[in-house]
């Protein structure tokens, strides 16, 4: 497993290094900023999995996966970002990158260590979203009508998403029981799989809010927000080869 690290402070390079060198057969490479960090993808042998600070020089974090999802050579490359910056404002941006994961500081090795596997599990676009071409023959559909389904599926996501964002507290409400169970049904039926995955998440999620009102959730919503942003630039893809 190869793992580019692109972070400026030398003190949480090494030890996001001693974290991940711990696990066998885990090769890190180094970047100080963005800019190096893109010479390194454009150079070297492919990596599974690139660990991105947002703070860096040069070229920051979201700048750099901005430019990583504009490239057919890395739209597909799993992302994390592992960073003290926690604002609403850079979460919105790395969920529109489609970005896997988004840790925060102070590091915790047990959780940073499950993402990285998960994300490099789920690299292969087949475990992600099923071909268009396999869903419209299962379900016995044109490819364009399934397009406008999934269009139909983000634009709902991307509604509840913004309303748990600006009043979290809805999150308990019983109604958001409901809308996560129909939108993971339809996920699920039209073939977004990792998508489906995250809102289960999300739904179990709710009902553990109910009897517990303390439990984080909203690293759930960041990583359901994330796919959805995946779905969006699938779907941009689509458009132009269907038309």
């Amino acid at each position: 497993m190869r793992i580019l690290i692109a972070e400026d402070d030398p003190y949480s390079q090494l030890i996001l290094r001693m974290m991940l060198e711990k696990e066998p057969g885990c090769e890190v490479v180094i970047s100080g900023n963005g800019a190096e960090a893109w010479r390194l993808l454009e150079s070297s042998p492919a990596f599974d999995l690139c660990i991105l600070d947002i703070m860096m020089p040069e070229l920051n974090g979201l700048q750099l996966a901005a430019r990583m999802r504009d490239d057919p050579r890395f739209e597909d490359q799993p992302i994390m970002f592992c960073t003290a910056l926690n604002d609403r404002g850079s979460v919105e941006q790395a969920s529109l990158l489609a970005v896997s994961h988004y840790i925060t500081k102070p590091y915790k090795r047990e959780h940073i260590i499950r993402q990285v596997y998960r994300a490099v599990a789920d690299r292969g676009e087949g475990c992600r979203i099923e071909p268009v071409a396999k869903v419209s023959e299962r379900l016995g559909l044109e490819t364009g009508q399934i397009g406008q389904l999934l269009e139909g599926v983000q634009t709902e996501m991307e509604k509840l998403i913004a309303e748990l964002t600006a009043a979290p507290e809805k999150f308990r409400e019983a109604n958001v029981g409901i809308r996560l169970n129909a939108l993971k049904g339809a996920a699920a039926n039209l073939g977004a799989r990792r998508l489906a995955e995250e809102l289960s998440e999300l739904e179990s999620a709710h009902v553990i809010v109910a009897q517990q009102p303390g439990f984080d959730w909203v690293p759930v919503l960041r990583r359901v927000a994330a796919e959805t942003g995946h779905i969006r630039r699938k779907l941009a893809a689509w458009r132009p080869a269907a038309a």
